[in-house]
């Protein structure tokens, strides 16, 4: 089975200290795109999926 392991910037935790305003307008669309990935590698089948999200 092969693992893959999703990251996406914004949603994993980059910018801690970036633009505020640049992150809050981005914030909704990276956990989207991120679990859009999840959904379709999910779909695909024989994959083994982890993603990195960050408590923000």
């Amino acid at each position: 089975m092969m693992q893959v392991f999703v990251y996406e910037y914004l949603s994993g935790g980059g910018l801690v200290d970036g633009d505020a305003a640049a992150t809050e307008a981005l914030m909704p669309q990276g956990p989207a795109m991120r679990d859009a990935v999840v959904a379709d590698l999910l779909a695909r089948g024989g994959c083994e999926v982890r993603a990195a999200t960050c408590a923000r």
